[in-house]
């Protein structure tokens, strides 16, 4: 199986025709193309293989360094509490357990901050703008106040 970025980057728009790929020294044919995860970005630029051929053609010694688990939203606290103990059972503290919706959510509440942030900015430098522009025009009508009477004068003619 291929992420979905990996699969584009090679090329791979389907499964179809079985399609192979050259990794390890080895060939593999593909199966399939995984749907895009916005959540987890390092599965779509990956390459599955089985258990067993890993472990005869790439040398994985059988110990997992990620395991993906996929849990409903109200079982989120119980998965945490067992994922641990389960994944590795002789040293469940070094298993760090996350969720990347944790991780989207920060990101998501800190772009809507820098967002406020910037219109707020933009809006600042609007008014900054207009009241510039509005002393320069009083300013500009009074210095010529006097210029502008005198000539109002001069163009009604003659008393």
């Amino acid at each position: 199986m291929l992420g979905a970025a990996t699969a584009r980057r090679l090329g791979i728009r389907t499964a179809a025709g079985r399609p192979q790929i050259w990794l390890g020294g080895r060939w593999f044919t593909v199966i399939g193309i995984l749907e895009p995860q916005p959540l987890l970005a390092n599965l779509d630029a990956a390459a599955f293989v089985g258990w067993p051929a890993a472990t005869a053609y790439l040398g994985f010694d059988g110990h997992p360094t990620t395991i993906y688990c996929r849990a409903p939203d109200d079982r989120i606290a119980e998965v945490r509490r067992v994922l641990a103990a389960t994944a590795n059972p002789k040293a469940p503290i070094e298993v760090d357990v996350s969720r990347p919706s944790d991780a989207l959510a920060a990101k998501q509440a800190t772009d809507q901050t820098l967002t406020a942030l910037l219109l707020g900015l933009g809006a600042v430098a609007l008014l900054v703008g207009g009241i510039g522009v509005a002393n320069t025009m009083v300013i500009t009508v009074l210095e010529r106040c006097a210029e502008i009477g005198l000539r109002g004068l001069l163009a009604s003619g003659p008393y």
